[in-house]
């Protein structure tokens, strides 16, 4: 997320990804990458990505709030 905000949003999202593919179970990925894509205007794939994490981890707060943020602000 810091990398997107310091103007490389590619390498964010590439890091991202990458923890998310490493570590399938980790809350952390998604959010991650479900902040950068929403930062990036790609809200529908935010969206998908924050649901995506919470099938992985049911009732999360932190992929529930993100989700709501990005279907709120449509």
């Amino acid at each position: 997320v810091l990398w997107a905000g310091s103007g490389e949003p590619e390498k964010a999202e590439a890091m991202a990804r990458r923890l998310m593919e490493s570590h399938p179970s980790l809350a952390q990925g998604y959010i991650d990458l479900g902040i950068i894509l929403a930062r990036a205007g790609k809200r529908e794939q935010a969206r998908k990505i924050f649901e995506d994490g919470l099938s992985v981890n049911p009732g999360h707060q932190l992929l529930s709030e993100n989700l709501r943020r990005v279907v709120d602000s449509r």
